[in-house]
């Protein structure tokens, strides 16, 4: 009897413990506005894409430091931007990286010494933790201290902006 009684407080213990799933929270001290994301590509070949997420806040507190966004299954670090007189919460989630390493070719092996073998890109996301529809995000924010969590959702996608590659002279 007395080991049955260890048994359900360890269960119990174990069914009301901290949980891994993050808190939402519903009230922050500052207001969010409608969100906008946007597909990017470089004009050269090379030159990477990704997307732009902008989050207009407002009446941002000083005990409040933005850290991270969770948007379609890719984490990335909050910066902050003052746009005519709005300040937005930005992110980029690069997709394709620019630059390549060079690697040298030749027909004397030896010479090749310094070439890295290709990374292995990892294509899961099973240690994302969040589950979130594609037109939703979630930043993490600093609040004296507590890291905390917040929802943005009906993000609005903008059209994809392609950039134009230098006129050749």
């Amino acid at each position: 009897m007395r080991h049955l009684s260890y048994l359900v407080f360890v269960i119990t213990l174990g069914l009301f413990s901290c949980s891994s799933q993050k808190k939402l929270e519903t009230k922050t001290p500052f207001e969010i506005g409608s969100a906008s994301c946007q597909q990017w590509t470089g004009g050269r070949e090379g030159s990477g894409s990704g997307i732009t997420l902008k989050i207009p806040v407002s009446n941002v507190t000083d005990t409040v430091e933005f850290q991270k966004a969770y948007f379609r299954g890719k984490t990335g670090e909050i910066r902050t931007n003052t746009i005519n007189d709005q300040l937005f919460a930005m992110v980029e989630f690069v997709t394709k990286k620019a630059n390549k390493p060079d690697i040298v070719m030749h027909s004397d092996p030896k010479k090749e010494v310094g070439n890295q073998p290709p990374k292995r890109h990892k294509e899961h996301v099973s240690d994302f933790p969040f589950e979130l529809k594609s037109d939703e995000a979630i930043l993490s924010y600093l609040e004296n201290g507590d890291v905390k969590y917040v929802k943005v959702s009906t993000i609005k996608e903008k059209p994809i902006s392609i950039y134009q590659s230098r006129p050749k002279n």
